[in-house]
C-alpha cells in the first residue's frame, strides 16, 4: 500500500462497497429488461428510473473509494431517503404477501412471482443498509479514542 493512499477503508465502507456493487448490479439488470420490453421484479413503477438510479449508486461508490466527504453525504441522504420511499411504496404489498403467504402470486396492487418478492426484500434492505453502515461507522469513528 502507498502511504500516500491512506489507511485502508474500514470495514463499514468496504461493506457499503458491497452493496452498491450489488445494487449497481440489480439496476443493470433491470435496464437490460427494460430495453428488452420485459417487466423487471418487484415494484413496476421503479423501472424506468435504472439509469438515474445506476449513475448515483456509480458515483457514491467512487467517491467513497476516493473518501470523499460529498458522496458519504448522498450516500445518507439520498439513498437513504430512496430506501425510504421504496420501503413505502413495497410495503402494503409486501405486508398482505407475509399475512397470507399461499397467495403471493397476486395482491391488490401488483402481480408478484416469489423471485419478485426476494427482489423488491433484498433491495430494501441493501438500500437502507448503505445509510445504516455509513452512520455507523461516522459513530463508530467518533467513539474512537484520540
Amino acid at each position: 500500500m502507498d502511504d500516500a493512499e491512506g489507511p485502508p477503508l474500514p470495514w463499514e465502507q468496504k461493506t457499503v462497497l458491497g452493496a452498491l456493487a450489488l445494487l449497481t448490479l440489480q439496476s443493470i439488470h433491470e435496464g437490460i429488461l427494460f430495453c428488452a420490453g420485459s417487466r423487471a421484479p418487484g415494484i413496476p413503477r421503479l423501472d424506468a428510473g435504472f439509469a438515474v438510479l445506476l449513475a448515483l449508486y456509480l458515483v457514491v461508490a467512487v467517491g467513497l473509494w476516493m473518501r470523499s466527504r460529498i458522496a458519504w453525504w448522498l450516500g445518507v441522504v439520498v439513498i437513504g431517503g430512496f430506501g425510504l420511499l421504496h420501503l413505502a411504496l413495497a410495503w402494503p404489498s409486501l405486508s398482505e404477501i407475509l399475512q397470507h403467504p399461499q397467495q403471493i402470486a397476486t395482491t391488490r396492487e401488483y402481480t408478484w412471482d416469489r423471485f419478485g418478492f426476494f427482489w423488491t426484500i433484498s433491495r430494501s434492505v441493501l438500500l437502507l443498509s448503505v445509510p445504516a453502515l455509513l452512520l455507523l461507522g461516522e459513530l463508530r469513528r467518533s467513539l474512537r479514542p484520540r
